[in-house]
């Protein structure tokens, strides 16, 4: 099955679902973790580019992501 390519779709006005890998790690600390406790940020800004264009081509972008792995069992601190 071929999928189109993003060059390939008008997307003016459409909602795009944008499916990334924001499990970015963090500095070891004692609370909740902010976007300033990010350690590596090379994901977040590898995906700027497709946000960009969607963007440019009409686009509203809807981002999902996930935060960490915890097991099977609900935390608080990554919701």
């Amino acid at each position: 099955m071929d999928l189109p390519n993003i060059n390939q779709l008008e997307l003016d006005g459409k909602r795009v679902l944008l499916r990334v890998d924001f499990n970015v790690p963090f500095f070891k600390i004692d609370r909740i973790p902010t976007e300033a406790d990010i350690s590596d940020d090379f994901r977040i800004r590898a995906v700027v580019p497709t946000i960009k264009l969607i963007i440019e081509k009409g686009g509203i972008p809807i981002i999902l992501s996930h935060l960490g792995r915890p097991k099977g069992k609900r935390d608080v601190a990554l919701s």
